[in-house]
């Protein structure tokens, strides 16, 4: 059996996209010769797979497990109830049946421990039991139900022959998969000619449209489609940079540098803005890595330096490029941002993103040394001065290495 699904009933199939899901991504030849492929989606030939292969029933399936916590009080209380009911609400034989019902699940510790029905439970009578069973004197009671043997009930219900099961299912090992029968669909002219009137639609998004997990898509597979989704739409939505009126005072601001920080362009800094002349003042944090990469997921800063006065540098509204919420730092660094900020995986993904759109990523030099090496920059011995606010030059970040690094318009 294939299983498909529809996101809701009226979804009618066209030239460019399948009805039923799950759907994947193909191109087809272009109606001409020699004109580019068309995109299309199509329904998965699989599926939807919870069952990747026959089942074996040459044994026994496992019982299902005990869904109460208590069974061991149960059982006490099946044994016990001749002392917590009235003398006379029960009879001596209902005594007896309660007394051996409650033996029999005390030596049941799990499920399989249970005795297949239909059984007949037997125990001993002791000193506490006296007034409905002698001790010493055996009591018995027939019990039918469940649980039982589920094979013979199966076999029982096997009235009529299935074409597609050529073994005994009994006796013999199923196939390793299921056998497969389907055949592609392909439309009649009329259906075909009705499609060449039809506005054609772009292809669904597959990471949209299947939402069935199963044995061919896993729950981490959804989470990554879903997540690069949603990273897609955030990019779609955001500016290329921050207009002045989205600034705000004390907040952190993701730049954009000439001179790039490993891999990316962009820095981090605590915006200040004056209230009299509304000039913006950037006060810096450095990567803690030193390494040319960013750090897969959660990527820590620390003030710049991290010992002695707190660099700053005027800034121009240009080269502000996206906030920093506290939701896009960990739970750590959101405490600590005014020191130690961390932006966390959600945030970084939409980074590397955003960097890859506007062309601020830089790729990690090799070239081979030829002459001696150089000297190693020295590393200033004071913060350097501020420029005024009105200067024409780009303000300066410094690295941890006291390199500069400008923060361009």
């Amino acid at each position: 059996m294939k299983v498909t699904y529809k996101d809701r009933l009226s979804r009618g199939e066209s030239s460019t996209n399948a009805a039923w899901a799950p759907i994947e991504k193909t191109a087809v030849p272009g109606p001409t010769p020699g004109s580019a492929p068309i995109q299309k989606t199509v329904t998965c030939d699989k599926g939807i797979r919870f069952i990747p292969h026959p089942p074996d029933l040459r044994r026994e399936p496992p019982r299902e497990d005990w869904v109460e916590d208590n069974v061991k009080k149960v059982a006490q209380h099946c044994r016990k109830i001749h002392q917590i009911r009235y003398e006379t609400d029960l009879s001596v034989t209902e005594k007896r049946e309660w007394y051996v019902l409650g033996c029999m699940l005390s030596s049941s510790p799990h499920s399989s421990a249970l005795p297949s029905m239909p059984h007949t439970a037997q125990a001993t009578g002791t000193a506490t039991t006296a007034g409905f069973l002698p001790s010493g004197e055996s009591a018995m009671l027939k019990l039918d139900g469940t649980p039982r043997p589920l094979l013979p009930i199966l076999e029982t219900l096997m009235r009529f022959e299935r074409p597609l099961i050529t073994w005994n299912v009994f006796k013999e090992a199923p196939p390793t998969a299921f056998t497969s029968v389907f055949t592609p669909h392909t439309r009649d002219d009329g259906m075909q000619a009705s499609n060449q009137e039809e506005q054609v639609e772009a292809p669904r998004d597959p990471r949209r449209v299947n939402n069935v997990v199963h044995k061919d898509f896993s729950q981490s597979e959804w989470r990554r489609g879903r997540a690069s989704l949603s990273v897609e739409e955030w990019l779609d939505s955001t500016p290329p940079r921050l207009e002045r009126e989205d600034l705000g005072d004390g907040r952190l601001f993701i730049v954009k540098l000439d001179e790039a920080d490993g891999q990316f362009r962009l820095g981090l800094v605590q915006l200040e803005i004056d209230d009299t002349s509304g000039a913006l003042t950037g006060w810096w944090f450095a990567r803690k890595s030193k390494s040319h990469a960013w750090p897969a997921q959660h990527v820590p800063f620390e003030r710049y330096p991290p010992h002695g006065p707190w660099v700053s540098d005027p800034l121009d509204v240009e080269a502000v490029l996206l906030a920093v919420e506290d939701s896009d730092l960990t739970e750590t660094g959101a405490k600590e941002k005014n020191v130690n900020p961390v932006l966390n995986n959600d945030f970084m993904q939409r980074l590397r993103a955003f960097a890859e759109k506007y062309d601020l990523t830089h790729k990690k030099e090799t070239r081979k040394q030829t002459g001696p090496a150089p000297a190693p920059a020295q590393a200033p011995a004071s913060a350097p001065t501020q420029a005024p606010a009105q200067a024409t030059t780009a303000p300066t970040r410094p690295s941890r290495g006291g390199r500069k690094r400008k923060a361009s318009n």
